[in-house]
């Protein structure tokens, strides 16, 4: 290593300068970082006020007293039970809904794409009971089969016991319960 000792202000001058050159172009690099995180924001809130818009024209505004169709998700019904609770309109609160079925109040709040308004008037408020359900509680209430998918047995004998599952539900077993096998609740 050569050290010399004559040249060592140079080269701290040097470094010094270096310093201030980065320095002044770090400040110059987050000025247009904040410059441009405030614009982002503020074309966010834009774009965000355009979509409310678009909303509001696409779904007007639901009553109280209408009647209205709930979209129930997939994994909360059988295939064979309907795709829709209906309901009506029990209040509004900040354009978000409360909703009641013939079972009870729904739980969540309802934002206006959330449902369908009904042209023909269904049910009335007053046939709404006062208990709160979810929205599975009422898909599982207007279900044929119970709710969620199909419930079945894997006897592998009879049926003909409470052990069965279908016979202890008071209901009869079906051809998703054992293929092949004799059963003596069909």
């Amino acid at each position: 290593m050569w050290f010399c000792p004559g040249n060592v202000d140079h080269i701290v001058q040097k470094d010094d300068d270096e310093d201030k050159v980065i320095e002044k172009q770090t400040k110059t690099r987050q000025t247009s970082i904040n410059q441009n995180r405030t614009e982002s924001l503020n074309n966010l809130k834009i774009q965000a006020k355009k979509m409310t818009e678009i909303s509001e024209k696409r779904f007007c505004q639901g009553n109280i007293g209408e009647s209205v169709k709930v979209k129930i998700l997939d994994v909360d019904r059988a295939r064979s039970d309907l795709r829709c609770v209906l309901g009506v309109i029990m209040s509004m609160k900040d354009n978000f809904y409360e909703i009641g079925t013939t079972e009870g109040k729904l739980q969540q709040l309802y934002s206006r794409n959330q449902f369908t308004v009904c042209k023909e008037k269904i049910i009335q408020i007053e046939d709404v009971p006062a208990n709160s359900i979810s929205l599975r509680e009422a898909a599982r209430s207007f279900s044929n089969l119970g709710g969620q998918g199909y419930d079945r047995c894997t006897c592998t004998q009879s049926c003909k016991t409470n052990k069965c599952k279908c016979k202890k539900a008071d209901r009869l077993c079906n051809s998703k319960c054992h293929a092949s096998k004799s059963c003596a609740n069909k």
